[in-house]
């Protein structure tokens, strides 16, 4: 972006527990990166590593903002607020929320406009990959892509642990369940075209997100 004449910074996020399951309103520390690009006079949220419910296209940093999600009934906005866990009443970030058609908002993640050094990113790498408590990474395996049509993107397909899922404009379809590591290596390949090397597949042997059961063409 910068190569392109934009001015562009990474920030942190804290990512909304109720995005893993737990409570709403509550939020984890710096765990995820997100990008603010100047562009024309006005400063953009650019995010493409989120996952289902973060953005499809960058979305202009504004009070009230709401974007359509991708070519379908779901939305994203941005809200400049307070969260509950700030002491300070004055205190306020972005907080970003995602609805899906029908649905209400849910908060997904909140950043502010602090530019992060390579030294920040070290700390929040060193707590996600360190905490095997405090961060659901470390017991959770996930892979997104997003679902296109041309070049409309339509909705996500989703590896979660050792199921895949398939949602196309709100409607969810199981694809694959995975009772092995082979079965995993199968799935990343045809549904996201990742390929493991040798060293790679045997990198999650004896942890907890290890699947241990028969391949299923045995």
């Amino acid at each position: 972006m910068r190569s392109l004449g934009m001015r562009g910074k990474r920030t942190g996020a804290r990512v909304a527990l109720s995005v893993s399951g737990g409570p709403k309103g509550v939020y984890a520390g710096w765990n995820h990166l997100v990008n603010l690009v100047m562009f024309e006079g006005r400063r953009y949220l650019v995010d493409v590593g989120f996952g289902g419910n973060g953005p499809t296209a960058p979305l202009e940093l504004r009070d009230g903002n709401v974007m359509q999600w991708g070519s379908t009934g779901d939305e994203v906005r941005l809200l400049w607020k307070g969260i509950g866990e700030f002491e300070s009443p004055e205190e306020k970030c972005w907080v970003l929320e995602h609805r899906r058609e029908g649905g209400e908002w849910e908060e997904v993640y909140c950043f502010t406009e602090v530019e992060f050094t390579e030294a920040d990113v070290g700390v929040m790498n060193w707590k996600t990959a360190r905490d095997l408590r405090g961060s659901f990474f470390n017991h959770i395996i996930i892979c997104m892509r997003t679902e296109m049509e041309g070049e409309d993107v339509v909705g996500t397909v989703v590896l979660r642990d050792g199921v895949v899922k398939r949602v196309v404009r709100g409607e969810s379809q199981t694809i694959r369940v995975c009772k092995s590591e082979v079965d995993r290596w199968e799935a990343l390949e045809e549904h996201f075209g990742i390929v493991l090397g040798v060293q790679e597949r045997n990198g999650i042997k004896g942890m907890v997100t290890e699947l241990k059961g028969k391949p299923e063409d045995e």
